[in-house]
């Protein structure tokens, strides 16, 4: 017998024998975990899955036709972090006894919670993959399920992590479950969806940019992955989705970049000998040199040589010239494609 403390590889090995061990003989445990998904994967795909009743659709369901999907998406999202949270929640205050006891034989911490992360992973993996298998297959989302599920099984990974940092934190089980709601909110609310973030209150964010807050939700950007996804890999749209990209990008730059570079560099021209305009000539000449400089660099071929002249001291009436023949060059150049 020795009474050597074992590695930390060993300790990992036994922390999980014991902890699977324990919920294999927790049969309730396991039917309500391996059970939830599924089950909302059906309740929610089955609700949202419209099609037209009118005696003119022979097909009856129809993908295309589906309106609800970025609800779907959305939802998936909101599932995997909510059965992330609830599956990791009470896991370490569950051990407190036997971690009170275990304190006193010097065991190795980390390999504890990487027992506990192994373990939790590995339960939202599977559930993740049931509630695509099943809400994919419902609606008619085709050769996206691994995509689907990374996403999910990532934003229900954070939720394990954070599941695990609440259960840590506090003694009951009762506050950790009150608190749960506090944590799922913010991400419904914060997530861009469901509220707008230029419809946020202007007095704790601006209008024109996302709030920080916003950049750290999960939410935003598993929805956004999804929705990205979805639309640039389905099989149609990846066909097309490259000379899609450029004629939106050539729309944009024809109708609505140039037009404000235009207004610049009218406001610039009509300013010009105006000593009091000196500051608004300065920001107009800012904005053109940073625009013309990006636009030479992604399109070469139409050469602008004024760009050392888009200064205070150096704009003159024939660089305006100059610069209003580039822009009705690159006007001409986005209307062919």
């Amino acid at each position: 017998i020795t009474f050597n403390i074992p590695n930390k590889w060993k300790q990992f090995k036994v922390f999980v024998t014991r902890d699977v061990l324990s919920k294999l003989t927790n049969q309730q445990y396991l039917l309500i975990n391996f059970l939830e998904a599924p089950v909302l994967a059906f309740i929610l795909a089955f609700l949202i899955r419209y099609f037209n009743t009118d005696h003119s659709n022979e097909l009856g369901y129809i993908f295309r036709e589906n309106e609800n999907l970025p609800a779907y998406m959305f939802m998936a999202v909101i599932v995997a972090l909510f059965i992330g949270l609830t599956v990791s929640a009470e896991e370490i205050i569950r051990d407190q006894k036997i971690r009170k006891r275990e304190k006193f034989l010097n065991l190795s911490k980390s390999s504890y919670l990487l027992s506990k992360i192994t373990i939790m992973f590995t339960i939202s993996a599977i559930q993740t993959l049931t509630f695509v298998l099943v809400g994919n297959s419902i609606l008619g989302i085709q050769g996206m399920n691994l995509a689907y599920w990374l996403v999910l099984f990532t934003t229900a990974c954070f939720a394990n992590m954070l599941g695990l940092n609440i259960s840590a934190s506090f003694n009951s089980a009762v506050t950790i479950y009150i608190l749960i709601p506090f944590l799922v909110i913010p991400q419904l609310l914060l997530s861009g969806v469901i509220v707008k973030f230029d419809k946020l209150n202007p007095v704790i964010t601006l209008q024109t940019s996302v709030p920080v807050v916003g950049e750290i939700m999960t939410s935003r950007w598993a929805y956004e992955a999804l929705a990205v996804h979805q639309f640039k890999n389905n099989a149609f749209e990846k066909q097309f989705f490259d000379v899609d990209r450029e004629l939106k990008q050539a729309e944009f730059k024809k109708n609505f970049w140039l037009s404000k570079l235009k207004e610049k560099l009218s406001s610039t021209k009509n300013n010009l000998d105006k000593e009091d305009r000196k500051e608004v000539i300065e920001d107009n000449l800012i904005l053109l040199r940073n625009e013309i400089e990006t636009e030479l660099q992604r399109n070469p071929t139409i050469k602008y040589q004024q760009l050392e002249n888009l200064f205070p001291e150096k704009i003159t009436q024939h660089v305006i010239i100059e610069t209003e023949n580039y822009f009705y060059e690159l006007n001409r150049h986005y209307l062919q494609l």
